[in-house]
């Protein structure tokens, strides 16, 4: 007989030694780790600060794309301005990229500190 999803949630430990979202066994085994308890969330809250942290690079490519769009269409509309437009853009890209990197080391800064 296949259980729901909602009997299934409802089986779990969820007031746990382990913290939320943790079957019965895996909280009875981190229980009996005492030492190691704190690690094991200090490393879980890591990977998702890391993770988090990463959000920034979305919005690195998409600025990216923003300006090489509006490159694209001020090429377009006055092809003699073809030089400035490229030095803008270029200009743009770097400051774009650079936010997104600080996003990405502040990860590394997360993960690996």
């Amino acid at each position: 007989m296949q259980h729901t999803l909602f009997e299934r949630a409802l089986s779990f430990d969820w007031s746990g030694s382990a913290g939320l979202f943790c079957p019965k066994g895996i909280s009875e085994l981190v229980a009996r780790m005492s030492l190691f308890r704190m690690d094991v969330r200090l490393e879980c809250f890591k990977m998702v600060g890391a993770g988090v942290a990463t959000v920034s690079l979305v919005g690195a490519g998409c600025g990216v794309g923003i300006v090489f769009g509006s490159l694209v269409l001020g090429i377009s509309r006055n092809p003699q301005l073809k030089g400035v437009l490229f030095q803008y853009a270029i200009l743009g890209f770097a400051l774009t990229e650079a936010v997104g990197l600080l996003g990405l080391m502040m990860a590394f800064l997360i993960l690996f500190r």
